[in-house]
């Protein structure tokens, strides 16, 4: 009767978790254009909610309000409309954004771009830029809105 129950309860606070997740419409907006969401984790507990789209990442905010037509972010603005020739070290500062780092749950470090608008994108992927192998998924997932 005691397994019973502690299953239940298990099964019943898991499932309230998953969805709250699925309620999460940044997470959801994501994964409507294959996107990973994903929390990386930066200096002084600061967190970063991104979505992956193969090798190119950008904020989860930013995107979500791409696609739901509140407009560019400078994120976005700086992806889109800007031409950088300078390596992915600078590029941040480049763009007129604050470099900062962030880790996912495999230590691996992500250089990431974060504008004053709190908007952010990584670097490696604004410095390939639109038209490029490595974001052809990001792309596609900017080229049109719900």
């Amino acid at each position: 009767m005691m397994r019973v129950l502690l299953l239940t309860l298990v099964i019943g606070l898991s499932s309230g978790t998953a969805m709250a997740l699925n309620n999460n419409p940044w997470m959801r907006t994501c994964r409507i254009d294959q996107g990973i969401f994903w929390i990386l984790k930066g200096a002084q507990q600061q967190e970063y909610v991104m979505c992956f789209f193969d090798n190119a990442t950008i904020g989860a905010e930013e995107f979500f309000k791409f696609k739901s037509n509140y407009g560019e972010s400078l994120a976005i603005q700086a992806y889109k409309y800007r031409g950088f020739s300078s390596g992915a070290a600078n590029i941040c500062e480049n763009a007129g954004a604050k470099h900062v780092q962030g880790s996912g749950y495999n230590g691996k470090t992500f250089d990431i771009c974060k504008f004053n608008d709190g908007s952010m994108i990584d670097a490696t992927s604004l410095w390939a830029g639109p038209g490029s192998p490595e974001t052809a998924k990001l792309d596609s997932a900017l080229s049109s809105t719900y």
